[in-house]
């Protein structure tokens, strides 16, 4: 989700070679790392809580055609793209990592079966999109074999991938300093992550995983609720109000089921979140400190609660009907 951000830099900027673009993918691989780690954490964790499952590979990977072409020879030099499609970034200790998956290798087989690549110039994802939904259509836990291209040479990995709830996470260049979901995929602006800490970033993700894992965006469109501008009013404003209401109560078991403090969801918006009011607080979103307080009373119960994972009653509802 960069191929436009990137090509509105091209037009503002030199066509040729830059230190200002070699920091921008350098800048790429460092945001896109940070949030596969702090997503592969929730994901994993939670998923006894989430319908759909898939294998956490823990790797993020790129295709040299999200890259407009005048800027794809600088990002070969950048990222290596010794094949059309190449791992960006490994989570340290997840199964791309342990299975022996590096950063910049070439992806060109999976189970035996070569790669497909979308031909032309045409700046998109279609052809890394192609690869994740067939990584996406591995069974969790069983091993799955990919040639990898390193140095010239092709390597066969063995990674067995745990289940993880079915969300692909994605780093967002036109998104700012927001977060979004729908059934599927939550997208994070990349001036977001770099604003915040890892924690501050996993409240985010959690609160958004948590309207993938409670269906919000199904039961708002079968509820006719209006999106956009005219989403601001009446009853689409009062029930996409609850919906945010029930992600941040469930956002914060979804932390502790990672093993992150549950309270730390109330720290952040007393701090750091309370900064980001221009953000988030809109007519659909509570201020910062009603956050904080709603994500405390939570806290204060999931600290009783025994085991891991924790259940929350919201599970329960996720099927009846918003009126």
């Amino acid at each position: 989700m960069r191929f436009a951000a990137i090509a509105a830099f091209m037009v503002a900027g030199p066509v040729a070679a830059s230190p200002a673009q070699d920091a921008m993918f350098a800048r790429l691989r460092g945001l896109d790392r940070r949030v596969a780690v702090v997503a592969e954490r929730l994901l994993i964790a939670n998923a006894t809580l989430c319908r759909r499952t898939q294998p956490a590979f823990g790797m993020v990977l790129h295709a040299i055609d999200q890259y407009p072409p005048a800027m794809r020879a600088r990002a070969r030099a950048a990222f290596g793209f010794v094949a059309p499609v190449a791992v960006e970034a490994v989570v340290p200790g997840a199964a791309a990592e342990r299975g022996g998956a590096r950063d910049d290798d070439g992806v060109v087989a999976i189970a035996g079966v070569p790669v497909a690549v979308e031909s032309g110039t045409a700046v998109g994802t279609r052809t890394r999109d192609a690869v994740l939904d067939r990584l996406a259509n591995v069974p969790p836990g069983a091993p799955i074999v990919l040639t990898l291209l390193r140095d010239g040479i092709a390597r066969e990995v063995r990674l067995v991938p745990p289940a993880a709830c079915a969300a692909r996470v994605e780093l967002s260049t036109d998104r700012g300093t927001n977060a979004v979901a729908d059934e599927a995929t939550i997208l994070v602006g990349s001036d977001l992550v770099e604003r915040i800490a890892d924690d501050g970033l996993a409240v985010v993700l959690a609160h958004e995983l948590a309207h993938v894992v409670l269906g919000h965006r199904r039961r708002l469109a079968a509820a006719g609720v209006r999106r956009g501008v005219g989403g601001a009013f009446g009853r689409s404003r009062r029930l996409t109000r609850a919906t945010e209401d029930e992600a941040d109560r469930m956002s914060a078991y979804l932390l502790a089921n990672a093993g992150y403090d549950a309270g730390m969801a109330a720290a952040f918006w007393r701090t750091a979140g309370a900064g980001l009011a221009g953000s988030f607080r809109s007519r659909t979103h509570g201020a910062a400190s009603a956050r904080a307080q709603l994500l405390a009373e939570e806290a204060a119960v999931i600290a009783v609660m025994p085991g891991r994972p924790v259940r929350p009653a919201l599970l329960g509802r996720r099927d009846v009907p918003l009126r």
